[in-house]
């Protein structure tokens, strides 16, 4: 070969490098700007998860939270129907203590109108028979308000 020929073979073979380097020059970039991407998507990604962590860790705060108000709220209604239950037995017996020594006294009294009290006294009875269903619905109420409090609880605890 000659050495124009030469000249020409290592000038094609120089072009030939050349665009290859432009080649390989732009997929360097490309790829170099694919990396920024994927570093920036695990950047949010790594954001989400910090959030995620976040608002995991206060919904657990929140529940927490919750679930002690729930169970001091029930501890109040609960110390709360005890003394109501206390207050209505004592009012009980002081009523029906009451209704006695009235019957008492009226007897004492009107010891000739002895049938006039008896009738009292059956009404009287009466009145305490009805008090007394009434304590009892009450209770009853009671203890049912109180198995849904505790419901929710059970409720609020398996959430």
């Amino acid at each position: 070969l000659t050495e124009e020929e030469e000249m020409k073979k290592f000038t094609l073979r120089a072009e030939a490098l050349e665009e290859e380097k432009e080649k390989l020059t732009t997929l360097v970039g490309a790829l170099e700007k694919r990396a920024l991407e994927a570093e920036e998507r695990a950047r949010e990604i790594e954001e989400r998860i910090l959030d995620a962590k976040t608002v995991s860790q206060q919904a657990e705060e929140e529940k927490k939270k919750f679930t002690e108000e729930a169970a001091n709220k029930e501890k109040w209604f609960t110390e709360e129907l005890e003394k109501m239950t206390a207050k209505m037995e004592e009012d009980k017996e002081k009523f029906t203590q009451k209704l006695l020594s009235q019957v008492q006294e009226d007897a004492a009294q009107e010891g000739e109108a002895l049938e006039e009290a008896q009738e009292k006294v059956k009404g009287l009875k009466l009145k305490l028979e009805k008090a007394q269903q009434e304590h009892e619905e009450s209770q009853a109420e009671a203890k049912g308000l109180k198995e849904e409090l505790q419901a929710v609880r059970t409720e609020l605890e398996g959430a």
